[in-house]
């Protein structure tokens, strides 16, 4: 119990460092005197219920799974840390999850399956956890062959063929005659 203690007490710590040069964080903790990291963490707490008891059980899932790993994805892209295989598996999951409650009515009368699923892709996305990591290098790797056997892609040797959508480099200038579709069009230009 203690460690539990410890280790809240060292959380509530590092948001009051966190918060220690923010001039509303410091005016609230002079007012109250209350610690701002504690503050912090009551109004994260009040603001969590009240979406929960007016949105409902669904919106407070879908918000809790998407708006958090949404920023982090954004953060790491500004950052230019991102961890491909990890998000993308993030974002696989959170969309086939979604697919499957819009496809399905029964699936979310299972009892507690918002909590599962909160806590389920908390665990996937988490920095601790690392859960979509897992599930990358034990499913998603190996059911679609992306190791060692997937082929590299390179450039062809050879030169493209012209068609088929592909542009040539060059345009021969030898016909600068329009084309048409119509073989009386050519016949009627002639004649006049």
């Amino acid at each position: 119990m203690e460690t539990v203690k410890a280790k809240a007490n060292a959380f509530v710590d590092s948001l009051n460092d966190q918060l220690s040069e923010n001039k509303y964080a410091k005016l609230a903790e002079e007012k109250t005197g209350v610690k701002a990291g504690l503050l912090a963490l009551g109004v994260g707490f009040t603001v969590a219920m009240l979406t929960l008891l007016v949105c409902g059980q669904e919106f407070f899932t879908e918000a809790a799974a998407f708006f958090p790993p949404a920023f982090l994805t954004l953060l790491d892209m500004h950052n230019k840390s991102i961890d491909v295989p990890f998000w993308m598996t993030y974002w696989l999951i959170f969309g086939l999850l979604n697919v499957i409650e819009d496809s399905t009515a029964y699936v979310e009368e299972i009892p507690l399956y918002f909590w599962i699923k909160l806590v389920f892709l908390a665990w996937c996305f988490h920095s601790t956890t690392k859960g979509s990591t897992l599930i990358y290098n034990n499913v998603l790797e190996k059911f679609c062959g992306a190791s060692e056997a997937a082929p590299s892609i390179e450039k062809p040797e050879s030169e493209p063929l012209v068609g088929g959508g592909q542009v040539p480099d060059e345009v021969p200038e030898e016909d600068s005659k329009p084309m048409t579709d119509n073989a009386e069009d050519e016949e009627e230009e002639g004649e006049i």
